[in-house]
């Protein structure tokens, strides 16, 4: 049984969707699709005995999982000036800068 999720492209980026469904190709094959609903994701359980109770509570750590990933891209969005100056002290450090 396949469940389908949709995702607001304005609230949601792609490369979270992508990595979220990496994350859960132990349980789940996935295809993304762009739709005029949005980012819609169709989830099929790799399991065929999977029970309704253990695929709805593995939609919903998928969902949390997609937030998850949303946050951390971004982060790493903010915080990329700030670690890009302290990579590039550390290394203007090591002498391999300026050779």
């Amino acid at each position: 049984m396949t469940s389908t999720l949709v995702f607001d492209p304005t609230v949601y980026a792609l490369m979270a969707i992508e990595k979220a469904a990496y994350r859960f190709s132990d349980r789940f094959t996935s295809v993304i699709e762009t739709t005029q609903g949005g980012l819609q994701v169709t989830l099929k359980p790799k399991r065929a005995d999977m029970s309704e109770e253990t695929r709805q509570a593995a939609l919903d750590d998928f969902q949390t999982e997609v937030l998850d990933q949303n946050l951390r891209e971004k982060i790493k969005l903010e915080t990329a000036p700030t670690r890009n100056l302290i990579l590039a002290h550390a290394f203007s450090r090591t002498g391999l800068v300026g050779q």
